[in-house]
């Protein structure tokens, strides 16, 4: 998997976990790997109004606000299409990887950003880049690894949050 192959270059120590393809949820996917769903976090990629791209990392448990992260970066973002996300990280919606992004004008510079409740996990789970595969790694890891921007970057009340 090119995210290995990366994080194997840059000596950052990960877990690989599977799970079924038939899981359907996030959820289920997260019973069959032995771990909490707050543990797991997505990778989204987000386009700004100049048409900058940024990857971010939040917990499966909550929606981003978009509000917070334009008021970190400075300028208003949106969910990138689609297209945008496999053309710029290589990876299909739904097992992005924020390690071994692809070729487009996104893998330059990279930047990242996390929500802050991963500091207060051992251990989280990201995409691989492969369906049906997620990668466990130490949040400061990660963070030593991608240097994100941490903050907050998730709506302060979503229902069902955690269940």
């Amino acid at each position: 998997m090119r995210s290995t192959q990366w994080l194997d270059a840059h000596r950052v120590g990960y877990i690989i976990k599977s799970y079924s393809l038939s899981a359907g949820t996030a959820s289920k996917a997260a019973d069959e790997m032995g771990c909490s769903l707050d543990q797991m976090y997505k990778t989204l990629l987000l386009r700004s109004v100049d048409h900058r791209y940024f990857l971010i990392l939040i917990p499966e448990t909550q929606r981003l606000d978009l509000l917070k992260v334009a008021k970190e970066l400075g300028v208003k973002v949106h969910m990138a299409p689609k297209e945008a996300v496999e053309e710029q990280t290589g990876y299909q919606v739904g097992s992005v990887s924020p390690f071994g992004i692809g070729t487009g004008r996104f893998a330059s510079s990279r930047p990242v950003l996390i929500d802050k409740s991963c500091l207060s996990k051992e251990r989280i789970g990201v995409g691989s880049g492969e369906f049906g595969k997620e990668l466990f790694l130490k949040p400061q890891d990660l963070i030593r690894a991608l240097n994100p921007k941490v903050g907050d970057f998730v709506l302060e009340e979503f229902p069902g949050a955690g269940s």
